[in-house]
Formats: structure tokens, sequence, C-alpha cells
């Protein structure tokens, strides 16, 4: 991938102690919140799949499942794990027409600059069925996190709502907090749920 971003950078450097570190966190809480709104054997699309940790529960819950990733070195990683065919996509070049009964975007668009986020919903509500679930998360709070290597884009009430307001076929169907820990650090996050309606 050409002219890589020091976020994908960070991930093709990092993979193997990335995916260590994550690929047992327990997500089941989230997960199966977002699973509530997906038909059972509905096909999803795990957008920045990391390490292929979620794609590999939706396949052992029988979902159908794509999954792709920005880093090339997550993508082995993911293929490895999951069997799967995991592309090597960034979600500027998603290109999808209603296909996915649901897009599960965990803690992946908060690496996209605020100024784009809108172009990516165009491009997630696009690839959704009619009724389809778009679930994505993101560090909660103001303006952008500097870190290690990497960028935040954090988001909180107010740019949700700057968000639905520019992508109107979407519906809010429900926002709420919680907490993970990983080594030291503790992260508040802000979970979304959107349908498209139109």
């Amino acid at each position: 991938m050409k002219n890589k971003k020091p976020n994908i950078e960070f991930y093709d450097n990092h993979a193997d102690e990335y995916a260590s570190q994550t690929f047992l966190m327990d997500m089941s809480e989230v997960i199966k919140e977002f699973l509530t709104y997906i038909p059972k054997g509905g096909t999803i699309l795990d957008a920045g799949c990391g390490s292929g940790r979620d794609s590999l529960y939706f396949l052992q819950q029988g979902y159908q499942v794509m999954a792709f990733d920005a880093s090339i070195n997550m993508t082995r990683i993911a293929r490895k794990n999951t069997g799967l065919a995991v592309l090597n996509l960034r979600f500027q070049d998603m290109n999808y027409d209603k296909m996915f009964d649901g897009v599960w975007a965990c803690a992946s668009l908060l690496h996209i600059e605020k100024i784009e986020l809108n172009s990516i919903f165009q491009r997630i509500f696009q690839s959704l069925k009619q009724d389809g679930i778009f679930f994505s998360s993101f560090k909660y709070g103001t303006g952008k996190l500097l870190t290690k290597g990497r960028s935040f884009t954090m988001v909180n009430e107010i740019d949700l709502k700057n968000i639905l307001k520019a992508n109107p076929g979407f519906e809010l169907v429900k926002t709420w907090n919680n907490t993970t820990t990983l080594g030291r650090q503790s992260t508040n996050w802000y979970n979304i749920i959107l349908r498209k309606r139109l």
C-alpha cells in the first residue's frame, strides 16, 4: 500500500505484539448487543478487523463474514486466525453495494480523521442492506489524541449528532459507554449502533 499513514505503519511494525495483547480481550458484551440486531446466519463485514478476533467469533456463531484491514501484517495475522481471505483495504477504498446485514467497526474508525468520517459513513451506508446495522466504537472525548505513534479521533454526543445530520439515512439505535483495560491503561469507549433506514 503506497504512502502509508503513520497509524498503518504502527500496526505493520507492531502487528504481532498488538495481536497478542488484544486477541483474548473479552468483547462478548458488546458483540452480543450488536448481534441482537443481525439475522442468524446473516452477512457481517468486519471493517478494520485487526487480528481477526471478532471475525472468528462471528464465524463460530454461524455468520457469514468478510473482513479487511489497512495493515498488511495485521491482515496476514487475521487470515491465519480465521481462515478467511481477509483483504488489505482502507475504509476510503470500500466499494460494496447492499451486501451486508451488519458492519462491525470496532475501534477502527477512530484512526480516521474527523473531516473524513462523513464520507466513510456514506461508504458504509452503501454497503448495508435495507435495515442493516452499523456498529462503531471510538475513544470518548473531544479533539485528537496522539500516543505511541498513533493518532485517535475522539468522538462524543455532539460529534455523533453532526455525523447523523450529514448522514440522514442512518437512524440512531443506541449509544453507550464502557471501559476496557489493556495493561495499565483504561479506555472509556463510546459505542454506537445505527440502522440504515433510507
